[in-house]
């Protein structure tokens, strides 16, 4: 235990213990739940019980299922519009809503062409494995095991439920919404999911509508997911002085943003309270090992290669035209 905890508060060291090698070392709080609890209340037995019992529902649901769902919403979904524009002078054939329904269809295929639990088949092919359970570091779930997912005939009525929702709301709000079903799903088992997708997402956010609202969003989505990770004994948090002095800084900046700007401020003080705080502590606690580091610096590298490809073809085609002396390059945030 130190002899001077304020000094040590102040600059962030402490001197190290009669065990460890002379001198000063960083100070960190690691702070992580437990898995069992000794006597843990019926509702926290249930919700894990439940929780658990829906990510394996989710997890080993054969891919032919999911295959029938995505056809069937995507054939539905062309037919349902094709029947509506035919039938109502008022209402135009939509090409973006018809190829919506077609990528659907067509992205059904490979899924009908094998019978295996989800988690099993993007385990046994190569891509998939590569890109979810190396990249993005999913936990891989066993292979052989008695659970069962959904059945066929449920998936079908769920791909007719949702045409048919496309059809009276909209076909690209059921795609979106069945996005951000996907994405938190991802999220809950695995924030290290989240958190790669934030780097490969936001150098383009700047072209979204509203894109700093979202990427706040997205890394509070990420924070919850970690924070229930670290609840349960999974993760850990290492609690640091500057995690105290920068939340300090934040909550000043957000107080002072609505008292002097007033509403109008209150979202981007938001964000920055979410960018700053949750981005900070969460990239210093789960980015814990030389994997999971390098797998940030690839997500970097990955995601400036889009806007590099865009700068370089847009340099050859002003040289070409001639227009060289105006091009003034493309450019992303990050």
């Amino acid at each position: 235990m130190s002899k001077n905890p304020l000094r040590d508060l102040l600059t962030g060291y402490e001197a190290a213990s009669e065990h460890e090698v002379k001198g000063k070392r960083f100070v960190s709080k690691a702070i992580s739940g437990t898995v069992s609890y000794e006597k843990p209340s019926k509702l926290v037995v249930k919700l894990t019980e439940t929780a658990r019992s829906f990510v394996n529902l989710v997890s080993y649901t054969s891919t032919r299922s999911y295959g029938l769902l995505l056809g069937v919403f995507g054939l539905l979904t062309l037919m349902l519009h094709f029947t509506n524009s035919y039938f109502s002078p008022s209402s135009d054939l939509s090409m973006p809503v018809m190829m919506l329904g077609a990528v659907f269809a067509i992205l059904a295929i490979p899924f009908l062409s094998f019978d295996k639990p989800i988690a099993v088949a993007m385990q046994e092919f190569r891509l998939t494995d590569a890109v979810f359970f190396e990249f993005f570091c999913i936990q891989r779930m066993q292979k052989k095991t008695t659970e069962r997912g959904l059945h066929p005939a449920l998936c079908i009525l769920l791909g007719l439920a949702l045409a048919v929702l496309g059809s009276l709301f909209g076909a690209w709000y059921v795609a979106a919404g069945m996005a951000c079903a996907t994405y938190l799903y991802l999220t809950a088992i695995s924030p290290e999911f989240s958190f790669f997708f934030v780097f490969l997402a936001m150098p383009y956010m700047s072209l979204v509508k509203n894109g700093e609202v979202i990427l706040a969003v997205l890394v509070a989505v990420t924070v919850l997911s970690f924070i229930r990770k670290v609840s349960q004994g999974k993760r850990i948090y290492y609690f640091e002085q500057y995690d105290f002095l920068l939340l300090v800084m934040l909550i000043i900046v957000f107080i002072s943003g609505i008292f002097i700007g007033g509403i109008s401020s209150f979202v981007p003080s938001l964000v920055m309270l979410a960018l700053g705080f949750g981005g900070y502590a969460l990239t210093g606690s789960l980015v814990s090992n030389r994997r999971l580091a390098d797998c940030v610096i690839k997500a970097n590298i990955i995601s400036s290669l889009p806007i590099s490809f865009i700068a370089i073809a847009q340099l050859i085609r002003a040289a070409l035209t001639g227009g060289i002396a105006e091009y003034g390059g493309s450019d992303a945030v990050f």
